[in-house]
């Protein structure tokens, strides 16, 4: 069963998301990436997969198009961090005792960058950046004080977010981790040379899976079966120790 939650941040700020099973049992929180959103489809079958096998979960929009929520040409990084330590907050005092992170591409640094680091365990998919050049396709647009970046179709960032992102080292972000971390990178996506890094600084336990098939959003037929194949096995090692 499936309910939506509106969390008030703030009495400007809500964040939307889906609540599926119980709070009595494990649960794992969704991190989506950079122009993502919660119903993706790794984050919409990853959940329906989780309950099947008994572990509940939460994806939200660190930002969307609904009133009273954040945009993304106005955040940041270090605000999707909050946001999620909010998030974790909120389920602690509703009694969920085992709470698990997976983030996606931008959802990884958004994980690293928590300061309460509040969880039993993370597993990262195809986490991004370590680069200070990131978001070399951006061009400032001085007339609005933003940077437009030419993707698939264009999007703004605001100065602080792309000031944030080529000031950050995540690689000695996710050096502070201290829970088990499992990273499960895409094979034909360009960041697998990324996770190898991130994964040769990481503490024990910890584990790393190459998909050779799958491109960055794991769209490929049968790597989104072997990404929450993955993702389940690592939190199964998780409450057992």
């Amino acid at each position: 069963m499936e309910t939506v939650l509106k969390l008030q941040r703030n009495k400007n700020i809500a964040i939307t998301g889906r609540l599926r099973g119980s709070l009595k049992k494990p649960l794992v929180i969704f991190v989506h990436g950079l122009t993502g959103n919660m119903d993706e489809h790794i984050f919409y079958n990853g959940a329906r997969y989780l309950e099947k096998h008994g572990i509940s979960s939460f994806r939200f929009n660190l930002y969307d198009w609904t009133k009273g929520s954040r945009k993304l040409d106005i955040s940041t990084l270090c605000l999707h961090a909050s946001d999620l330590d909010f998030v974790v907050k909120y389920f602690r005092k509703r009694g969920v005792k085992q709470i698990f992170v997976v983030g996606h591409s931008y959802g990884g640094p958004t994980i690293m960058k928590s300061k309460d680091k509040d969880f039993q365990g993370i597993i990262f998919w195809d986490p991004s950046f370590l680069t200070s050049t990131y978001f070399p396709e951006s061009v400032l647009l001085k007339s609005i004080d933003s940077y437009l970046c030419r993707w698939a179709y264009p999007v703004l960032l605001s100065k602080a977010f792309v000031k944030e992102a080529r000031t950050t080292n995540t690689l000695a972000l996710i050096q502070q981790l201290n829970m088990p971390i499992k990273i499960i990178c895409a094979g034909k996506g360009v960041l697998v040379k990324t996770s190898k890094k991130y994964f040769s600084v990481l503490k024990e336990p910890k584990e790393l899976i190459v998909l050779k098939n799958a491109t960055h959003c794991f769209d490929e037929d049968g790597q989104e079966e072997k990404l929450l194949e993955e993702t389940l096995q690592w939190i199964k090692q998780c409450l057992k120790r």
